[in-house]
């Protein structure tokens, strides 16, 4: 499996939520603390999902979501949010959207799972 990226501004949520990856899927795990390193890493990379906050320094979620699809239809886009952003997560090319509050951190291996049989 390609690589995962994953776009949090808290030092330690993105440290868990790479951790959690990492193991329970044995695949590399690329993390940026905001939306402008997301799109120019995934303008250069090779991913197969980002998952990404939505609120972060120089450049928010919604708007890097945004920016991606302009190049790359395809990736898996997973936001990862407290705020109510479904709606808005869709409409920006979102493929879903995790509710932070609602969310289990085996809710991220569920999803790298899906990716991995396909």
């Amino acid at each position: 499996m390609k690589p995962i990226i994953i776009a949090e501004d808290n030092e330690q949520t993105r440290k868990i939520f790479v951790s959690i990856i990492e193991r329970s899927s044995k695949t590399k795990v690329d993390a940026v603390d905001n939306g402008e390193d997301l799109v120019s890493k995934v303008r250069e990379g090779d991913y197969s999902i980002i998952f990404t906050d939505n609120q972060m320094p120089i450049m928010y979620g919604l708007t890097a979501i945004k920016e991606i699809r302009k190049f790359n239809s395809d990736i898996p886009i997973y936001m990862i949010s407290g705020a109510e952003l479904e709606k808005e997560a869709k409409e920006a090319g979102a493929t879903d959207y995790i509710d932070k509050g609602d969310m289990n951190l085996s809710d991220l291996s569920t999803v790298v799972e899906k990716y991995k049989k396909i």
